[in-house]
């Protein structure tokens, strides 16, 4: 699958995998959170050639953790929906 990393985490992770609509404007989960903080921070120590201080590192790390708890959570409430990630998050 070719697409850019926004057009997979909205079209494939969010609304075919988990069954919710990624609007990033809207920040109303932790995925949505985590893509307009850490993940433009990310690319804008990768691109623009920005030294994150220690503040961003520690948003960005918290907000992937959060990022996590949440999706391990929608696939433990729906173990049969979501059989195909279960051996990540036992």
């Amino acid at each position: 699958m070719r697409a850019d990393f926004k057009s997979k985490l909205r079209d494939h992770l969010a609304r075919k995998m988990m069954g919710f609509e990624f609007n990033p404007r809207a920040a109303s989960n932790p995925v949505e959170a985590w893509y307009t903080g850490a993940y433009e921070i990310r690319n804008d120590v990768v691109h623009r050639g920005l030294f994150a201080d220690i503040e961003q590192a520690r948003k960005a790390f918290s907000q992937s953790q959060e990022v996590f708890a949440f999706l391990s959570e929608r696939i433990k409430g729906a173990p049969d929906r979501y059989s195909h990630f279960r051996d990540l998050f036992s």
